[in-house]
């Protein structure tokens, strides 16, 4: 886990708002029951920020309020920061439980002086790099349902996540347009994969033996 510095954990929480690579959470306790929702939400962004362009972050720390319409920076408390801070392998392992592969992602932490004259919180950064080659689906559904009325997981088996690029950002399961996205960004990198081991399209190598051929002629 890599400590980053005070402006990094400025530029994240200050003056900025969630986004399709961009997402607030309060702290919570990794092993604790109450918090197992908390939990699968954010093994949920992590799979959907995976599947999406350029990765993005998850900052723990953040809470919603509702009274005045915004997150306010609270920071995470020692507990919260030491679980996270010397537990990365068994993290990563119940992530992958439900993952067709593990997710690429980094845990970090640093402190931040919010208001002046008050004391420095501090707040843990997930961040979170886009698939390497093939996209990453579940295998599994989660332990807790959603509070909406309904009957769903909030993370459920064989289900593709995407962050949304609609205004109110989540985590959800890919629409055909998102899946459209995923599918042209697989195939882009499995052409530099295969360029990588030596590989070359047919027309190109056409273009080639032709020149070739003509060269001798």
């Amino acid at each position: 886990m890599r400590q980053i510095n005070e402006q990094e954990i400025l530029n994240s929480i200050l003056a900025r708002e969630e986004s399709r690579n961009f997402e607030f959470k309060p702290g919570f306790q990794w092993t604790e029951l109450k918090s197992r929702k908390l939990k699968e939400e954010v093994i949920k962004s992590i799979v959907a920020m995976s599947n999406t362009p350029s990765g993005g972050d998850i900052v723990l720390g953040i809470v919603w309020n509702q009274r005045i319409r915004r997150h306010e920076p609270r920071g995470v408390n020692s507990k919260h920061l030491t679980y996270f801070t010397e537990n990365y392998e068994q993290i990563e392992q119940q992530i992958h439980k439900i993952c067709s592969q593990t997710p690429d992602f980094e845990i970090q932490w640093g402190e931040a002086r919010i208001e002046k004259g008050k004391p420095r919180k501090r707040f843990i950064r997930i961040r979170v790099t886009e698939f390497s080659i093939y996209p990453i689906l579940t295998i599994d559904h989660g332990k807790e349902r959603e509070d909406t009325g309904t009957k769903d997981f909030v993370i459920k088996e064989d289900t593709l996540y995407v962050r949304t690029k609609k205004a109110t950002w989540s985590s959800r399961k890919a629409t055909w347009k998102e899946f459209e996205e995923v599918i042209r960004l697989t195939a882009d990198k499995y052409r530099k994969q295969l360029k990588v081991r030596g590989y070359v399209k047919l027309d190109s190598l056409s273009v080639r033996l032709k020149e070739e051929r003509e060269d001798y002629e």
